[in-house]
């Protein structure tokens, strides 16, 4: 191959180099297939039956994988739990934080009516996040990602009518994330009534004076505007 100058070496050395590409990406590809695969059958099953009764072979049968490969990717039922939860958790806040409280200081209640909503489509894996029977890595990550959100929407909003904090975020999310958490425990018991859309709202209109004066506000500044909480805050 040698007194070709190269040229047959060159066109091997690119061809294997493609070779291997093709094959990193089928794999990349199935593991993410499994992922999902599995991700998708916890939450079914948690929707099914109580998580302590869950086992590694029912997760692997409702998925269509074999165990090996739950292994492979997965420590035990807990770690799915978690990986699963980041990902539900990082689709849900994109969503609100790229519709929440877009008209500042005016708004419509869309981030919570959309967490709602999420709430509403997985009611047993809200319940067992928020109990903590998943445990506190799992509660700790719906936690983090809601005072995340929260953190970056006020911010954002605060900082379009250049206004200046009368609290530490951290704080103004504390109050806001723990009153977040409290109503949806609550409607996930039965305790509150009303649509996505009415509690939504009124959740915000309860919240709006305290956040008005820690965000910076003056008094009567954020008021409520009815309109589509599918797509505005």
């Amino acid at each position: 191959m040698m007194y070709v100058n190269g040229c047959a070496g060159r066109y091997q050395m690119r061809y294997t180099s493609n070779v291997v590409d093709v094959s990193t990406a089928k794999i990349d590809r199935r593991q993410r297939k499994s992922r999902a695969a599995l991700h998708a059958a916890l939450v079914q099953l948690i929707a099914d039956r109580p998580y302590g009764e869950i086992t590694v072979e029912d997760i692997v049968t409702a998925a269509d994988v074999a165990r090996a490969t739950f292994y492979a990717h997965y420590r035990d039922k807990d770690d799915l739990l978690s990986s699963a939860n980041v990902q539900l958790m990082n689709d849900l806040t994109a969503v609100v934080a790229g519709n929440s409280w877009q008209d500042p200081p005016a708004y419509t209640g869309s981030g919570i009516a959309a967490i709602l909503r999420h709430v509403d489509a997985h009611p047993a894996l809200y319940r067992l996040l928020i109990t903590g029977e998943g445990g506190a890595g799992a509660r700790g990550t719906l936690l983090a990602a809601f005072t995340d959100t929260a953190a970056a929407v006020f911010t954002t909003g605060v900082e379009r009518m250049n206004k200046t904090p009368r609290q530490p975020m951290t704080v103004i999310t504390a109050a806001f994330v723990g009153a977040l958490v409290h109503v949806i425990e609550r409607w996930l018991s039965g305790d509150l009534s009303g649509s996505v859309d009415e509690i939504a709202a009124a959740f915000m209109q309860g919240q709006a004076r305290g956040l008005e004066w820690s965000l910076g506000f003056e008094y009567g500044d954020m008021q409520y505007v009815a309109g589509d909480t599918a797509s505005s805050a």
